[in-house]
């Protein structure tokens, strides 16, 4: 099910420094960024001090028109430079998650936007999705991947990438944040079919990017109706993936706290439908409510879904607050800072199982906003797909 092509990445030329630009403004860790969505403005200008060419400029622009005009000048002045052959691009991530250092491997490729293809797991919203578009109608470039699971349960994926980051890197970079960067440019035409094949039966999982997947959706339908000269190969039917395995022992995911104004309606929803519990610190509870320095685990007195944050949404928050009053961060002392500074309560949540998210979205189960924090987040600016046609 799952159609997966190699592609020509457009990708940061480091040789381009000129004698008048600074060392720091080509290194590839001062020039990448996160993804749009957990980017906020502070952050922003942190990123364009470690280099005028972090891609953060084109990612989460001013506006479409100044990231175009950005992108182009880049282009134009060798700053970016698209690959001669199509390849798929082998990428590993080495970080630290509870003291233990943890490599993630996947690959980057495009994918046929079929929703026979994508398994759906959380909610959109609206207003990200329109920004996005125009940013894409503007620059017609996939400027960050979308984060897709697939099942290996024979390793048939797992083995050929093993053969592939056994040897040397075409880049090797460590970021700000300690994270170690590592990519292969995989042109064998040989070893790209393996893992066609390996996937052509499959749907894959999208774990991160739910919104540049809705965005590039909508856009090929935009497209399509307008193009009298429509074929499957138009570059718009396919989307920048990253693709990882369900089985990889780098996969690290974080809860996603909550933390929302008290008032009347949430203290009565609680007492109606949990069991407020104290907590002693050592258990771990699904979930722990923190509220005017106590700390309590709460307990749904009747549960309707296998999954603790889907009771807590469909329980309690959804009854009250709407996505844009609900702040959303992986920081716990971020969580309870806030809950103090607006007199409001934070929901502390436990890590979510991602085989049993999986099993639900199967079932075609969207769960709420932000139910998983995927870490480390894939980069933007590592490599990028144009659409020519």
């Amino acid at each position: 099910m799952a159609t997966i092509l190699p592609f020509k990445a457009i990708r940061y030329n480091l040789k381009t420094k000129k004698s008048s630009e600074k060392n720091s403004d080509f290194v590839l860790g001062n020039l990448i960024c996160p993804p749009y969505d957990i980017i906020n403005n502070e952050k922003k200008r942190e990123l364009i001090n470690l280099s005028r060419y972090n891609f953060v400029n084109i990612e989460l622009p001013d506006n479409p028109v100044n990231a175009k005009k950005i992108f182009n000048t880049w282009y134009k002045n060798n700053i970016l430079i698209e690959d001669r052959e199509p390849s798929i691009y082998v990428y590993q991530q080495e970080f630290i998650s509870n003291d233990k250092k943890i490599t993630r491997t996947g690959f980057f490729c495009i994918m046929k936007l079929d929703k026979k293809q994508f398994i759906k797991h959380e909610e959109v919203s609206e207003k990200p999705v329109e920004s996005r578009l125009n940013l894409l109608k503007a620059i017609r470039c996939n400027t960050s991947p979308i984060f897709c699971l697939f099942d290996d349960t024979q390793n048939k994926v797992s083995k050929i990438l093993d053969k592939v980051v056994s040897k040397k890197p075409d880049l090797l970079f460590t970021d700000r944040d300690n994270i170690k960067h590592k990519l292969w440019i995989l042109k064998d035409n040989k070893l790209i079919t393996e893992i066609q094949l390996s996937l052509s039966k499959k749907p894959v999982f999208i774990a991160d990017g739910h919104h540049r997947y809705t965005v590039s959706s909508i856009y090929r339908d935009e497209m399509m109706k307008k193009d009298s000269d429509y074929d499957e190969s138009k570059d718009y039917n396919y989307i920048l993936t990253f693709l990882c395995s369900l089985t990889d022992p780098g996969l690290v995911i974080l809860p996603t706290h909550r933390v929302v104004h008290n008032c009347i309606r949430l203290q009565e929803l609680l007492k109606r439908y949990f069991y407020i519990k104290s907590w002693d610190g050592k258990a771990v509870p699904f979930i722990v409510l923190y509220n005017n320095g106590e700390f309590n685990c709460i307990i749904p007195k009747k549960k309707t879904e296998d999954i603790h944050v889907i009771n807590l949404h469909k329980l309690l928050l959804d009854k009250i607050y709407r996505k844009d009053e609900i702040l959303y961060t992986k920081d716990i002392k971020e969580a309870v800072e806030y809950a103090n500074r607006i007199n409001g309560v934070a929901f502390l949540i436990n890590t979510i199982d991602i085989k049993q998210i999986y099993k639900l979205s199967e079932k075609n189960k969207i769960m709420p906003h932000k139910t998983t924090y995927f870490y480390p987040k894939i980069p933007a600016g590592i490599v990028t797909y144009k659409l020519t046609n």
